[in-house]
Parts: C-alpha cells; structure tokens; sequence
C-alpha cells in the first residue's frame, strides 16, 4: 500500500514570536489514538479545535525543557524510558515499536509531529501526524519512511529528515 492521506492540515497560528501549535495537537492526537485504540478517521475526532490548542501551547511551550511536566499537563505519561534523543526516523520508529503503546511525539529543534505503529490483525499500520501538512497511514514502514524524507525534503529543505528526539506516551 502506497502512503494515503487521512486528512490534510497547515499551521499558521502563532502565540507572539513563537509559532505553531504542533507540540499541543501532537500531544492531543497521541492521546486520542490511544483512547480509541486505532488512528483517527477525521480531524474533528480530535475534539478540539486550533483556537483552544492555541491557548494550550502558549501556556505549555515553557514547557518544552520539562517533558514530564508537559506530557502529563495533556492527560498522559511519558513511557519506555522518557525522551530518548535519537538522530533518524529508523532510531525513532524502533523505539516505538518497542514501546507500548506504540504512539507517541517525535521533534527536531522547531517541529513536533505525531507517529504510531497500530496492528490491526496481521496488518500493521504506520501512521505519520504532522500539523503543518496532514495526517498519512501506510501499511508499509519503509515506505512511510521514504515518503516522510520526501515531504520533509520538499517542505523544508535543510531539514531532509532529521529527528532529533521521542517520546512515548500513554494515558
């Protein structure tokens, strides 16, 4: 199966000079996925919309050199050994798939995005959540990695995959 867009989405919300509201919906889609035990069909599953996110992440960004604190501001727990720094997309989806329950954040210095690895019977998703362009599920990991490198290398030339951390989480 070839890499299938759930829903597109962009981020053009700032708080002052900070911009973005990806670690709160990151956090919040974590969440989510793992309360109903599968990926999300639709954005409005989120159940909450960019202006209360915006509110969120003005008041947990100072929070970002404190993980725990801000995981667990969201309704979560940080799992498989705290966040673990990490410099590629195989590191990171390593580590989530030997963490339960397998969902959780991933970032580099400015972005934070969403991943999870949800077996449905024999078959194994692998779900890529970024605020900034959409949600996408493939049934394939290595091509869910070589889109991701893709789209980062056309969204945002420099980065080209880079990722510089994880965090597990659950509820």
């Amino acid at each position: 199966m070839s890499v299938r867009q759930i829903f597109p989405m962009s981020n053009n919300i700032k708080q002052g000079d900070q911009e973005g509201i990806c670690t709160a919906i990151s956090l919040v889609w974590a969440k989510k996925c793992i309360e109903r035990r599968r990926g999300l069909g639709s954005y409005i599953e989120l159940g909450v919309d960019d202006h209360a996110l915006n509110g969120l992440m003005a008041v947990w960004r100072r929070f970002d050199h404190d993980p725990v604190q801000q995981t667990h501001a969201f309704g979560l727990r940080v799992v498989g050994g705290g966040d673990q720094v990490l410099s590629s997309i195989r590191a990171m989806h390593d580590h989530f798939v030997a963490t339960a329950p397998h969902v959780g954040i991933f970032f580099n210095n400015y972005h934070t995005m969403g991943y999870r690895v949800g077996k449905y019977g024999k078959v194994t998703e692998y779900e890529w959540f970024d605020k900034n362009f959409g949600y996408f599920v493939s049934t394939d990991e290595n091509e869910m990695h070589k889109f991701m490198r893709e789209k980062w290398k056309a969204w945002y030339p420099g980065y080209e995959g880079s990722v510089k951390g994880c965090r597990v989480v659950e509820v």
